[in-house]
């Protein structure tokens, strides 16, 4: 049985300590609250270095389907089975923020109601905001070969439509509406 597998970091579990903490420090300092912990900076670094093992996973493609699990707690994991995945889809997701718009791209596993039911971080893909144009240009780079030889792996085992989506949103669970979301100023191409 052959299987590939990649390691990725997710920000979620990081972001969430951030918050968290941030928020009892600022409610301890600037609200002057008392402590609850008699070693809050302890508390914290035991609570950041979980969130970073939570957020370190192992994502497999083997013949069974795709599996998502944390180093940390590996019986925590997420497998889709290749019969409930639709197809992949490179989706281009964006986000206005305070220093403009910021393009990401994820890589969506689609299931057969049309609700993305997967997703990881697309190295094949690289986009950015122009100004000018006002659209999201979207280049096909070269990935590394831990992700190249995953994605080949994929491709062997599903169904060979893929399709280019620019999405706002990514959630899992959304439904995706295909032709909303083909966005004709998607300009693609190698620079």
């Amino acid at each position: 049985m052959f299987e590939k597998s990649i390691s990725r970091i997710e920000s979620g579990f990081i972001l969430t300590w951030f918050l968290i903490c941030g928020t009892y420090w600022i409610m301890i300092f600037k609200e002057d609250w008392e402590r609850i912990f008699e070693y809050d900076i302890y508390v914290s670094i035991i609570s950041f270095l979980i969130s970073i093992g939570l957020g370190y996973k192992k994502i497999t493609a083997d013949a069974r389907g795709i599996t998502k699990s944390p180093y940390l707690i590996p019986s925590m994991k997420k497998t889709k089975t290749w019969s409930e995945i639709k197809h992949m889809a490179h989706v281009s997701s964006w986000s206005r923020g305070k220093f403009g718009v910021i393009c990401y791209n994820i890589l969506c596993f689609i299931d057969f109601d049309d609700k993305i039911c997967f997703k990881i971080e697309d190295e094949t893909r690289s986009s950015k905001y122009n100004k000018k144009t006002q659209s999201i240009e979207t280049k096909i780079i070269k990935p590394s070969l831990d992700f190249s030889n995953f994605i080949y792996h994929v491709k062997r085992k599903e169904d060979t439509y893929e399709t280019e989506l620019i999405m706002k949103n990514t959630w899992l669970g959304k439904k995706v509406d295909y032709e909303k979301y083909k966005d004709p100023k998607i300009i693609k191409g190698f620079f």
